[in-house]
């Protein structure tokens, strides 16, 4: 006989998903609650998807934050945008973005993965290196910057709808408590 409520699996997963449901939200108002405006938010975001998609793994945050900076949008979205390269997404988008930059540039040899174990193949694939890079480096700007368009518009409606959201609750709140100190003042004449 099965128990009636799933089981321990069942209620773990359950649990699970409602700390994922609230880490989101916690994420998202935290989000839109940064300092800014909509639109500085939005193109810090797209800034660091853009930083994110080229090989630069070490430095991507320093890179999207100094320009972030000097071009007065928020640091911190962008610092958020460079998370695009991670583990999980790195081995999809770099031999994407590498593929693409070698076929347009065809600066460098495509990689032949299975000689890589060879020592003669991995010489010859460090001898390449910056050519490589410039083809990953290619591949990441002409993958980053459509990418990057879309992530804008996405982050500025979102970010936008949020801040209206946020400014009309505060003008509902001072509106009530204007409405109540003026039926305070009547009642006590």
């Amino acid at each position: 006989m099965m128990p009636r409520n799933g089981g321990p699996f069942k209620r773990k997963m359950k649990r699970t998903y409602i700390r994922l449901v609230r880490l989101t939200k916690r994420f998202y108002v935290r989000f839109v609650r940064l300092r800014g405006t909509p639109q500085q938010i939005s193109l810090g975001f797209a800034l660091g998807i853009l930083v994110g998609m080229t090989p630069f793994l070490g430095a991507h945050t320093v890179i999207a934050i100094f320009l972030a900076s000097v071009f007065k949008w928020s640091k911190i979205t962008a610092a958020l945008g460079v998370f695009i390269t991670n583990p999980i997404t790195a081995p999809i988008m770099y031999p994407l973005t590498y593929r693409l930059g070698a076929m347009l540039t065809g600066f460098s040899e495509p990689i032949q993965w299975s000689r890589l174990l060879e020592s003669v193949a991995l010489i010859e694939l460090l001898k390449n290196s910056p050519m490589i890079i410039i083809d990953m480096l290619v591949g990441g700007i002409l993958v980053g910057i459509p990418l990057s368009i879309i992530v804008y518009f996405i982050t500025h409606a979102i970010v936008s709808k949020a801040k209206k959201r946020i400014e009309m609750k505060k003008a509902r709140r001072m509106l009530e408590k204007q409405t109540r100190s003026i039926v305070k003042t009547s009642l006590s004449l």
